[in-house]
């Protein structure tokens, strides 16, 4: 009896562990599009990942991904690089009908939006073993994410407003220059995030496949500034998208 129990607890965690199955690593580069309010500050972009695979027994398998994708900045960030130079320009020429240099101008400074990464994915082919083998997937993650962006307003007139990027005031009058002042909009933050994707992977040989993906990511991101300034909030920062086109070659081991 001790045999028959101890048999069938054996049978049972052998049928419920995956398979030895076969692992495999991939090598991959794609295309950056930001989506939603991602599209208010960023432009399109490029991305490179290594993955590690591992096939269940079944139709699913799990991967671990890291990755590293780069964008301009453009939209919200350009705009409001012209909109102060546009302030500092009126400034001056109010400046000089009152007398004053009107020599002010703006230093602006910017970079591009980074993200590295590393994802949990969780994938299940309907075709299993084919050579053409369709897939869906979802992971999660975390994202650490830069924008360096940050605003240099250098020998502005001011008429009793209380910062050089503030509007002149109704009736102002020329009251001297402000010499230096920075607004550092820059962005440096660890973040959560969810993904879906759905992909093939074509078989080559016995070793090796092809594989295209494409992958639509949500981080929990978050655009609030310092407090102190009280003018680098930046909302389209919220809770950025963007979807990865992107294929590679898998080798499998």
């Amino acid at each position: 009896m001790r045999r028959i129990v101890g048999g069938l607890i054996v049978g049972v965690l052998l049928a419920a562990a995956p398979a030895a199955g076969r692992d495999l690593f991939g090598a991959v580069g794609g295309y950056m599009a930001p989506l939603g309010n991602t599209a208010d500050f960023a432009g399109d972009g490029y991305a490179i990942e290594a993955r590690w695979r591992h096939h269940n027994r079944g139709r699913s398998a799990f991967e671990f991904e890291v990755g590293y994708s780069q964008a301009g900045l453009e939209g919200e960030i350009q705009a409001t690089i012209e909109g102060f130079k546009s302030l500092v320009l009126l400034k001056n020429q109010e400046a000089q009908l009152q007398g004053g240099p009107g020599e002010g101008w703006l230093v602006a400074e910017y970079g591009t939006l980074e993200i590295f990464y590393g994802d949990v994915n969780f994938l299940y082919f309907p075709l299993k073993d084919a050579r053409v083998s369709p897939f869906l997937s979802f992971g999660a993650g975390l994202y650490n994410w830069r924008v360096p962006f940050r605003v240099r307003f250098v020998d502005t007139p001011f008429f009793g407003e209380q910062n050089p990027y503030d509007p002149i005031p109704v009736g102002g009058l020329y009251a001297g220059v402000v010499a230096y002042e920075e607004v550092d909009y820059s962005k440096h933050e660890t973040a959560g995030g969810l993904s879906v994707a759905s992909g093939v992977a074509i078989r080559l040989t016995r070793s090796f496949e092809l594989a295209g993906t494409a992958r639509v990511h949500l981080i929990f991101s978050n655009g609030d500034g310092n407090d102190e300034e009280g003018i680098d909030d930046q909302d389209y920062l919220d809770n950025m998208n963007f979807v990865l086109l992107k294929g590679g070659l898998n080798w499998r081991f």
